[in-house]
């Protein structure tokens, strides 16, 4: 293996978890469309720090039948999405001792960007967490990937990338780096 660093999505890589929209829409029985209209929209601005997640979430929480605040939502939501996947975490773990850098690479807001760093601890087993809150670029925008590598001192041909959106593997694979579609461990055994 000649990669100096792997990139990592986080949702639906490193976390396995469902959706929390998906499970809350059904626990409320609310339609899900109540819930994506946020997401497809203000939600998108929360993603590049142009917005504060936790100042524009009270304003959907009655529509959602959430007795409580906005920071009781993030924690019951950050909270159902935080199922590592450890077969991951121990290939990761093998990678760092090789000297392959190993960075998380996802479009997050900033508050679960901390709670996945932080609490989750991430930090543990990452070298980084480069989320689209803190780049200030979501994927697929190539600044996103343009920025990352900067900051990691690699060129496009030096780094190994795992996502689960097809759509992403095909964006960032423009740039010349080598992307691989993301289902299972076997995708990252496949290339260690």
């Amino acid at each position: 293996m000649n990669y100096k660093a792997i990139l990592f999505d986080v949702d639906g890589v490193v976390i396995t978890s469902d959706y929390y929209a998906n499970y809350y829409s059904k626990l409320k029985d609310i339609p899900i469309e109540v819930m994506i209209d946020f997401f497809k929209g203000e939600f998108q601005d929360c993603l590049i720090n142009k917005k504060d997640l936790l100042e524009v979430l009270p304003k959907y929480l009655e529509d959602w039948k959430f007795k409580g605040t906005a920071q009781d939502f993030l924690q019951s939501w950050f909270k159902y999405e935080s199922k590592i996947d450890q077969s991951l975490i121990k290939a990761v773990q093998k990678l760092r001792c090789q000297g392959i850098k190993c960075v998380l690479a996802t479009n997050q807001e900033k508050h679960r960007a901390n709670y996945l760093w932080n609490s989750l601890n991430l930090k543990d087993y990452f070298d980084e967490i480069y989320d689209s809150a803190k780049v200030g670029y979501k994927k697929p925008d190539p600044n996103f990937y343009k920025s990352i590598l900067g900051q990691i001192n690699c060129n496009t041909q030096e780094v190994l990338y795992f996502d689960d959106t097809q759509s992403l593997i095909n964006e960032s694979s423009k740039l010349g780096i080598k992307s691989i579609h993301y289902n299972s461990i076997n995708d990252l055994r496949s290339y260690i």
